[in-house]
């Protein structure tokens, strides 16, 4: 009995199990064969860190110095000392055929082994859900299409399907929020604010939960732009648009607050 013999007799078994040819079975066999030999390769390289210091040089400009395993278990986080940049990085080398499903776990047990050992790390503010603040009839959808503007001047709000009684600061800091990107920001807020306070005066309390209530709306969108990138088998690189602009929400908050709490406009 010859080890070649025996490989053909598997490969009939499978043909009749299969109810296809000797010549099917065959080629599926060998498919299978070459899938897992280009998967044993790939772990092969993945254990090794190879290409690890090109594809940082590559992508941020800097040059790996040291790799440590940060996971107790031996798995794919790594500390990584810089060459040229006094604070190490973390890095998460995903395995071969991972589910985006996996990176998004993954994801999270990075950021809880981080809590545990205490690596230093920026840490989102909370987004403030704006409980137990004035309410009032409003909308979140202030902006684009959702507003007229009639022959006389006025502006007015349409589609009201998401609206109803809620806090109204949610309202006004999402309409705040969006003169984050806005190349005359200062101009946009100030508009803003002159129109409201026509209307309504904020407390003292929504005030000085205005930043908070501001990060609520980039956290949706940023969680929802994670969601698909990840869904779509693009881990986010921490360079996409829809990451929230804390800087740009803390300026315009304080200039709110600033402009409120003086009493004059700052222009």
């Amino acid at each position: 009995m010859t080890r070649g013999g025996s490989f053909k007799r598997a490969v009939r078994r499978e043909a009749r199990a299969a109810g296809v040819s000797y010549t099917q079975a065959l080629a599926r066999t060998q498919r299978d064969r070459d899938t897992v030999d280009r998967r044993v390769r790939a772990w092969r390289r993945w254990h090794r860190l190879d290409g690890l210091g090109d594809h940082f040089w590559r992508t941020y400009r800097v040059r790996v110095a040291a790799v440590t395993t940060l996971s107790a278990h031996g798995g794919g986080i790594f500390r990584v000392d810089l060459a040229d940049r006094p604070t190490p990085w973390v890095a998460r080398v995903v395995p071969p055929d991972a589910r985006a499903a996996d990176r998004l776990h993954e994801d999270v047990e990075i950021l809880r082994l981080l809590e545990r050992v205490g690596f230093p790390a920026e840490r989102c503010h909370a987004a403030d859900a704006c409980d137990g603040l004035p309410e009032a009839l409003t909308t979140p959808r202030t902006g684009g299409p959702n507003v007229l503007v009639t022959d006389d001047g006025t502006g007015v709000f349409v589609d009201w399907k998401s609206g109803g009684r809620g806090p109204r600061l949610a309202a006004v800091a999402g309409l705040l929020q969006a003169a984050a990107r806005h190349p005359r920001a200062d101009y946009v807020v100030d508009a803003v604010i002159d129109g409201y306070t026509q209307h309504v005066r904020l407390s003292p309390e929504e005030l000085d939960r205005l930043a908070g209530a501001m990060r609520l709306r980039p956290a949706y969108y940023a969680a929802w732009g994670y969601w698909q990138a990840v869904g779509a088998g693009r881990p986010p690189v921490g360079s996409e648009r829809w990451w929230p602009d804390r800087r740009a929400t803390e300026a315009i908050a304080e200039r709110v607050v600033g402009r409120l709490t003086d009493g004059e406009p700052e222009r």
